[in-house]
């Protein structure tokens, strides 16, 4: 039988009431402006978040149903994304490393929780989204109100070929919002030339510049052009945001674009560049903030060069280890259609 401390009791009712308070603000109440009518399916959702929090008052926890675990589950999921952006936002105006460490204890409590076997043996409830009631159109107009529009093009200021870093979070915002309109996920993927240093050792930097990166930036823009963004994040390190794309996709899609890049020829140029790559999927149910799921793209581009070199890796399990990795694709070949262990690849 499930049971909670009276402190861990307290922080679930407040992640129940803070879940509520949201499926009427941004839910039920947009919904209602618009069709006169509140969903049934809302009001069902919110008598059961009622019967949620009487239960953790009344000390019966053991009582709660499997859906009614699920539905808590989802609620604490949505209270650490709600801490960890907040968290985000005030982190980014100090430097101070007490603050930082004082501001990233609001969400020592919740992680806790997210631990316990109850946890990772429940699956989370499917939260409603307003497309599951009113037009894509109508909900994206609601969305435009609160939320700022596509950032205008950018692009990096030495080679013009790539969106310049700043536009990366602007963007990845923009569409975390409306990939969540549709219950569709994101991929960030982190790239890194290899033994780039060794390169500008042997030619020097400005022939790289001049005989490889513009090559190597061109074929990368063709092969994300409208599918997503590419942002050069440095000589050697790439970002790229690909919206409505699950994780067994986007692998198979760079070890195509690994490919293509190893099929290029340069200038005066004899070995072929090769890429490390790292993968990491946001979906509706991902809590990591944008830094945070950038900072797991680029540790997994870290565990790939770590693992040879020319790889690709993400998470084995971002569900319930989003810090242990595992090679999916090698010099262009698929290894795993999946980073889950078990499900193997092609």
């Amino acid at each position: 039988m499930i049971k909670f401390s009276r402190d861990e009791v307290e922080l679930m009712r407040q992640c129940v009431f803070e879940l509520n308070n949201w499926l009427s603000t941004e839910i039920s109440n947009p919904v209602t402006r618009a069709i006169g009518l509140q969903p049934e399916e809302l009001g069902s959702l919110i008598v059961e978040l009622t019967a949620i929090r009487s239960l953790l008052e009344a000390g019966r926890s053991g009582e709660l149903t499997p859906g009614q675990l699920s539905i808590l589950k989802q609620s604490i999921i949505h209270m650490c994304r709600e801490t960890s952006l907040r968290i985000e936002q005030k982190s980014e105006l100090t430097f101070n490393r007490g603050l930082r460490a004082r501001l990233d204890n609001e969400l020592t409590a919740l992680r806790a929780i997210q631990k316990q076997p109850w946890y990772a043996g429940t699956p989370p409830a499917r939260l409603p989204i307003l497309t599951d009631f009113i037009s894509i159109s109508y909900a994206e107009k609601i969305l435009e109100n609160g939320n700022a529009a596509f950032p205008d093009r950018i692009f990096d200021e030495k080679f013009h070929i790539l969106c310049a870093p700043a536009l990366f979070l602007p963007d990845l915002a923009y569409f975390r919002s409306r990939c969540l309109l549709r219950g569709v996920p994101i991929v960030i993927a982190y790239l890194d030339i290899d033994d780039f240093k060794a390169f500008n050792m042997k030619y020097t930097e400005p022939r790289i510049d001049r005989d490889i990166l513009p090559k190597f930036m061109n074929t990368l823009e063709a092969h994300v052009y409208s599918r997503g963004y590419a942002y050069r994040y440095g000589g050697d390190e790439y970002i790229v945001l690909l919206p409505n794309m699950q994780l067994p996709d986007a692998i198979s899609f760079f070890a195509h674009f690994q490919q293509r890049i190893a099929a290029l020829e340069y200038i005066g140029i004899e070995e072929k560049p090769t890429v490390s790559i790292g993968l990491f999927e946001i979906d509706s149910n991902t809590t990591f903030t944008a830094r945070e799921s950038e900072t797991l793209a680029a540790q997994a581009k870290k565990y790939a060069k770590e693992k040879g070199k020319n790889c690709i890796a993400a998470p084995k399990d971002a569900a319930t280890d989003a810090n242990a990795f595992v090679v999916v694709a090698n010099g262009g070949r698929v290894i795993r259609s999946s980073s889950r262990i078990g499900e193997n690849g092609k």
